[in-house]
């Protein structure tokens, strides 16, 4: 869980400024 970003359309993108999870589904 060291990872940050978040889903769009099932696209991974990072976002550190806010610390969002993955969400893979």
């Amino acid at each position: 869980q060291q990872v940050v970003g978040i889903v769009r359309k099932g696209v991974i993108r990072p976002s550190v400024r806010r610390g969002d999870v993955i969400e893979i589904g």
